[in-house]
C-alpha cells in the first residue's frame, strides 16, 4: 500500500476556521503560524461593525460594568467631539504610507480613556473601514506575533493598546521593531 498510494495522497486535510480578519489579509488563502492563531482569537479583538453586542444595559455600564463593546454598540457613551477629531486627523489620510506613528491619550483616571479608545476604534472601523485591532487587556504584548499579523494585513493597521503605563516596555519594542521594519501602523 505504502508504494502504491504516496504519502502526500493518504494525509487527511484539515479545514482551518475562518476569521473575519483574514479577508484583510493580503494572500489569500492566509496561513498564520500557530502562534498568531491563537493571539487572534484569544488576545486581540479585530474590530468590527459586526461584532456581538452581548447584554450589558445601560445600568450597568453606568455602575461600572466593562463589556466595552457591548456598551459602545448599544450607544450608552456620550458623544465626544475628540472622536470626530481624531477620526479626521488620524484615519482620514490619504498617506497610508505615512512611517509608523504611536499616539498618546492622556487623562485622569475615570474620564473615560478606555470608552474614547474604544468608540474611536468601533467608529474607524465602521464608518471608514479601517483595520483596527484592540488587545484585550489581560493579553501581552507578543511583538513576534503583533509583527506577523501587521506584515500579513493588506493596508495600515491601527492598534489600540489601554492601560499603556503598564505595557510601556512592550509598546516601546513593538514601534522600535514597527519603525526598524517600516511596518505601517498607528
Amino acid at each position: 500500500l505504502d508504494s502504491a498510494i504516496p504519502g502526500i495522497a493518504r494525509s487527511v486535510p484539515i479545514e482551518i476556521p475562518k476569521l473575519a480578519i483574514f479577508d484583510r489579509f493580503k494572500i489569500q488563502p492566509p496561513l498564520p503560524s500557530d502562534n498568531l492563531r491563537l493571539f487572534l482569537e484569544n488576545d486581540i479583538d479585530y474590530v468590527q461593525p459586526e461584532m456581538p453586542a452581548g447584554s450589558l444595559t445601560a445600568e450597568q455600564f453606568y455602575r461600572g460594568g466593562s463589556s466595552f463593546w457591548s456598551a459602545i454598540i448599544a450607544g450608552f457613551d456620550s458623544k465626544r467631539s475628540l472622536t470626530d477629531t481624531v477620526l479626521m486627523d488620524v484615519f482620514i489620510d490619504d498617506n497610508q504610507n505615512r512611517p509608523p506613528e504611536l499616539i498618546v491619550v492622556s487623562a485622569p483616571a475615570g474620564a473615560g480613556k478606555s470608552v474614547l479608545l474604544h468608540r474611536i476604534a468601533f467608529e474607524a472601523s465602521r464608518q471608514l473601514e479601517s483595520i483596527c485591532l484592540y488587545l484585550r487587556d489581560e493579553a501581552a504584548i507578543n511583538s513576534n506575533t503583533i509583527l506577523e499579523l501587521c506584515s500579513l494585513i493588506a493596508g495600515r493597521v491601527y492598534l489600540f493598546v489601554d492601560d499603556a503605563p503598564d505595557r510601556s516596555r512592550g509598546i516601546e519594542h513593538l514601534m522600535k521593531e514597527f519603525c526598524k521594519k517600516n511596518i505601517p501602523v498607528t
